[in-house]
């Protein structure tokens, strides 16, 4: 559900190790690109959201690992802007 944000991406594993990958907001257009591109990264779940005009990451995703989503969402999933 977004609250505050313009788009949000939900990471998450289930029991079984199988890895799911949620859109949400304007970054929808993009999902299947989006999805197939962050569920080969070493990250099994964490939480992307696109905040007053800035990308945040949960404390999964380390400062590189931050800036190669970053780079990517910036470059191939652009938002309209606001």
């Amino acid at each position: 559900m977004l609250l505050l944000s313009r788009a949000k991406v939900t990471i998450h594993t289930d029991g079984q190790g199988q890895q799911f990958c949620r859109v949400e907001g304007e970054w929808e257009p993009y999902q299947v690109r989006i999805r197939q591109w962050l569920l080969d990264l070493p990250v099994e779940r964490g939480v992307i959201r696109h905040l007053f005009g800035r990308i945040m990451f949960s404390r999964e995703f380390d400062s590189s690992l931050a800036q190669r989503v970053r780079n990517f969402l910036v470059n191939e999933c652009p938002l309209k802007r606001a």
